[in-house]
């Protein structure tokens, strides 16, 4: 659907490369609340530390 995983992932490439693809509102959508679950993995320290602003940024974009 995105691109992206079902957020059990380990970085922010997939949600990156999703986001990238501009112009269709519900798959950017779609690409947000991917981050916003692996943005919650980040969290947890499951997800590459340096990958954890990248989601953040991916979240609060609209």
């Amino acid at each position: 659907m995105t691109g992206c995983c079902d957020g059990d992932c380990h970085c922010a490439d997939c949600c990156i490369k999703a986001l990238s693809r501009l112009g269709d509102h519900a798959f950017r959508r779609a690409a947000q609340e991917q981050a916003a679950l692996a943005l919650k993995r980040a969290q947890a320290g499951l997800v590459i530390e340096d990958d954890k602003a990248r989601l953040e940024a991916i979240v609060m974009t609209k």
